[in-house]
């Protein structure tokens, strides 16, 4: 592998994706580490990424993409802001969101009922859309202002919800995780 990986996970066969941050592609490896193919397709297109920030698999078929924002300077600035799904062969199947639901998102995770959950340094906040894309509920994490933004997001198999809150104040680099009960919205149970 040699690439900027952005995220890396792994599906119930044990097939493993990772993104390759600076070629915005994907890879998707067998269980013993031997690549099976890559996709790339750079733009803002349907099945097409501009920074990929979340994989989250879903089974063993399918593959949820959060996809952010770009600058690539003198003015040129690509703004997807969506959770793409696709095939585990690279196939683009739909995607919702946008700048005007998720800004900035980084970081997305499948619940057990096959929720989707998604996380945004824009917003400061978790949203959860069905598995179409049909928003649920949100609420907010951290805070744009205090500069604890959200940085990843994980559930478990009971439906907690935890999120990373990535804190740099002064000079000072800090992580916090925050675990959510299945009450969605609630505050933190443990930090």
């Amino acid at each position: 592998m040699d690439y900027l990986s952005s995220c890396i996970t792994v599906d119930e066969s044990g097939t493993i994706f990772a993104s390759d941050w600076y070629q915005d592609r994907t890879h998707v490896y067998a269980p013993n580490g031997t690549e099976i193919h890559s996709w790339r397709s750079f733009g803002t297109g349907d099945g097409e990424t501009v920074d990929i920030t979340g994989l989250a698999p879903m089974g063993s078929s399918y593959l949820y993409l959060s996809d952010g924002s770009y600058y690539a300077g003198a003015g040129e600035y690509y703004e997807n802001c969506r959770v793409t799904l696709f095939s585990h062969d690279g196939r683009f199947i739909r995607s919702f969101g946008g700048p005007s639901q998720l800004s900035d998102p980084s970081d997305n995770a499948i619940g057990p009922k096959k929720e989707i959950f998604v996380v945004g340094h824009g917003k400061c906040s978790v949203q959860k859309f069905t598995r179409n894309g049909d928003f649920i509920t949100k609420w907010t994490v951290g805070s744009s202002k205090a500069d604890k933004r959200p940085q990843s997001v994980a559930v478990s198999t009971n439906g907690c919800v935890f999120v990373s809150l990535y804190t740099s104040t002064y000079g000072k680099e800090n992580l916090q995780i925050l675990k959510y009960s299945q009450v969605i919205g609630s505050q933190p149970v443990t930090s």
